[in-house]
C-alpha cells in the first residue's frame, strides 16, 4: 500500500508539474499573442495614418492636376478665339483686298478707256483742226471769188 502511495504521490506530482507546464505555456501563449495583437494594432494604426497621408497627397496631387486642366482648357479657348479672330480679319482682309483688287481692275479698265478716248480725241482733234483748215481754205477761196 505504501508503495502504492508513493507511486500516487509521484504520479500526481508528475501531473502537478506538467499542469505547471502547461500553465506556463499557456500564459506565455497568452502574453505572446497579447503582445502580437498590440503589435498588430500598432501596425494596422501607422499603416492607416500613412494610406490617410497618402490619400490626403493624392486628393491634393488630383486637385492640383484638376486646376492645371482647367487653365490649359482655358488657355486652348483663349487660342481657339484667337484663331478664329485672326481667321475672321483674314477673311475680312481678304474680302477687301479683293475689293481693292477689283477696284485697281477697274481703274487699269478705265484708264485704258480714257486712254482709247484720249487717242479718239486726238485723233477728232487732227480731224477737227483738218476741218478747220479746208473751211479755212476754202473761206478763202471764196472771198478770192
Amino acid at each position: 500500500k505504501k508503495k502504492l502511495e508513493v507511486e500516487l504521490d509521484s504520479a500526481l506530482s508528475v501531473h502537478r508539474s506538467y499542469q505547471e507546464e502547461t500553465q506556463d505555456i499557456f500564459r506565455a501563449a497568452k502574453e505572446a499573442q497579447e503582445r502580437n495583437a498590440r503589435e498588430l494594432q500598432s501596425y494596422i494604426e501607422t499603416t492607416t495614418e500613412s494610406f490617410d497621408e497618402l490619400n490626403v497627397e493624392v486628393l491634393r496631387m488630383g486637385k492640383s492636376l484638376e486646376e492645371k486642366q482647367q487653365a490649359l482648357l482655358e488657355e486652348k479657348r483663349a487660342s481657339q478665339a484667337m484663331a478664329k479672330m485672326f481667321q475672321d480679319t483674314r477673311e475680312s482682309l481678304d474680302e477687301k483686298f479683293g475689293v481693292i483688287g477689283d477696284l485697281q481692275n477697274q481703274a487699269v479698265e478705265a484708264r485704258a478707256k480714257l486712254h482709247s478716248k484720249d487717242e479718239k480725241i486726238t485723233a477728232l482733234e487732227g480731224v477737227n483742226a483738218d476741218t478747220l483748215r479746208k473751211l479755212e481754205e476754202a473761206m478763202t477761196s471764196k472771198e478770192e471769188l
